[in-house]
């Protein structure tokens, strides 16, 4: 029998990676598995993607911040350790300003698995962030060796440059591990994240609502409004590179070290003027900006510019095309309007 591991799972990517798991279609390239154990926090259970998986035949849900207790427990059940544990269980909020929070979930959490991993012999892929790379005046390296030269601008940053500092510094490893950095990550499903969520969300509101979008001015001094630069990536690209590399672990990819960072992006920095013109497109809108000051609190650690280096992904042989943006903003729609209603 064969099964995975989900944590994070009623978060906006493990979501969606659960769903390409347990409701398969001709485009999925997610492993054909037996179940999945998906582990969240007892707070995340209100929300609608934790209501929509409920009830499925070949789904088991933990609840708890001990996921390694939840794995045993299935282990025990199901016979057979699992496929991969895929962590994406974290604080992400840039907000929240208490350290522990995230010492806690993002670091501590995130230890205790790695162990357990090594330990039982279970390949492990975790997300890291694109936060790690601060300002991005120093680049967008994912190597080992350009590592401790980033200085994120907020304590999810940190908290991610700070486990990623760890598992480097390991000694005992799982049989491969992969930390996604993953950039501006887009699509459906993302509701519960409020004023956390990306355009898809706050921007279709916005349009539907009043015909117009906003977007903040720019602060920086020869930069226009809207001209800020992302690497706004889908969520759908992010699953479909996921699968991928798990099917180059279960080919038996061997990495010096046991694993590597990975950017997950598509590469490309385009403005937010870009990025809102695709998403008026997708909604058949014509557009319509206006900009607002940024908050203050934003300010100091605002990402102008952000662009993935995709040097990792492509030497592990992963080179098929992102989607383009207005294509990535259509398939959204369609899949929310098509989601098994949460009850």
């Amino acid at each position: 029998m064969t099964w995975l591991v989900l944590t994070g799972v009623n978060g906006f990517i493990g979501h969606n990676l659960a769903l390409d798991l347990l409701f398969p279609n001709a485009e999925t390239s997610a492993p054909k598995v037996d179940f999945v154990l998906g582990i969240d926090l007892p707070d995340s259970e209100g929300r609608a993607t934790h209501a929509r998986l409920l009830g499925t035949p070949n789904y088991h849900y933990g609840s708890g911040i001990d996921a390694v207790t939840a794995i045993q427990e299935r282990t025990s059940v199901w016979g057979e350790p699992p496929l991969a544990v895929i962590h994406n269980g974290a604080c992400s909020s840039t907000s929240v300003t208490d350290p522990k929070i995230f010492q806690v979930q993002n670091v501590e959490a995130s230890q205790t698995l790695f162990r357990y991993c090594a330990q039982v012999g279970i390949p492990f892929l975790y997300a890291s962030s694109a936060s790690v790379y601060g300002t991005g005046s120093q680049g967008f390296s994912d190597d080992f060796k350009d590592h401790e030269k980033y200085s994120p601008l907020n304590l999810y940053g940190r908290s991610k440059h700070d486990f990623d500092s760890w598992v480097m510094n390991q000694t005992a490893h799982p049989p491969v591990w992969f930390g996604l950095r993953y950039f501006n990550v887009f699509g459906p499903f993302e509701a519960h994240k409020l004023g956390q969520a990306s355009i898809f969300l706050w921007g279709r509101q916005q349009i539907e609502s009043t015909g117009r979008l906003k977007l903040f001015e720019s602060h920086q001094a020869g930069l226009a409004n809207g001209h800020q630069k992302r690497d706004f990536v889908s969520v759908f690209d992010v699953t479909r590179v996921t699968w991928k590399l798990l099917e180059l672990i279960r080919e038996g990819l061997d990495l010096p070290q046991k694993g590597r960072f990975v950017n997950i992006g598509r590469g490309e920095a385009v403005t937010w003027l870009d990025i809102g013109g695709a998403l008026f497109d997708a909604m058949g809108r014509p557009t319509a900006f206006d900009f607002v000051p940024m908050p203050e609190q934003l300010r100091a650690h605002y990402q102008y510019y952000t662009q993935a280096d995709l040097s990792s992904l492509r030497e592990l042989g992963i080179t098929a095309p992102f989607l383009g943006l207005q294509e990535a903003f259509e398939k959204a729609i369609a899949a929310e309007a098509s989601a098994k209603p949460a009850v």
